[in-house]
């Protein structure tokens, strides 16, 4: 049945993470890096704590006008990674996880009205050409008062993924949806 997922069930016990983050400023970009080594993971698929290195590179671009434009790439690395953690595999729980997991996310910012008004466009997608879906989110902000902001915008899930590659793209693909939010801090 299309948009279920078989058997999906992830239980998460305590892992240790060890991680580092990095930035330098040159003119209007942005260089950014960060780095994590996560250790004591566990997946359907294998009996085995798995150990996962997490990097990310990005740039953020700022020279126009009240506009920051980023461009972020990630990969997730399982060492020991075993084929049946990739997909369907006879007599195991699927964890649908690949040894390397590219995601590439592209966001533009536009302020408005002295910082008010802040409209943000985010596409995020997965694999090395896009295979494995992903999400386009646009919204507004809006500062009503010192204390209270308004939030409203889209979110499309985009299945580009091959109808048995990826189960959990294809089950929420159909979940698109509008949001609409009003924060008061105090």
């Amino acid at each position: 049945m299309e948009g279920t997922l078989p058997n999906a069930a992830r239980v998460v016990s305590k892992i240790q993470i060890l991680g580092t983050a990095f930035n330098i400023v040159e003119g209007s970009w942005l260089f950014k890096s960060e780095a994590a080594f996560i250790d004591s993971l566990k997946y359907n698929s294998t009996q085995d704590e798995k150990s996962r290195f997490d990097a990310l590179l990005g740039v953020d671009y700022m020279g126009i006008s009240d506009t920051v434009l980023s461009l972020e790439l990630a990969n997730r690395h399982i060492f020991n990674h075993e084929k049946q953690m990739s997909g369907m595999t006879i007599g195991y729980v699927p964890d649908y996880v690949q040894e390397d997991e590219l995601q590439t996310a592209f966001r533009v910012t536009h302020s408005m009205r002295n910082d008010t008004l802040n409209a943000t466009l985010l596409l995020s997608m997965f694999g090395h050409n896009w295979q494995y879906g992903g999400f386009f989110r646009a919204s507004l902000e809006y500062d009503v008062a010192d204390a209270v902001v308004a939030n409203i915008g889209v979110i499309d899930y985009l299945d580009t993924a091959i109808k048995s590659d990826r189960p959990f793209a294809n089950a929420i693909s159909n979940n698109d949806k509008l949001f609409m939010d009003i924060t008061y801090s105090f």
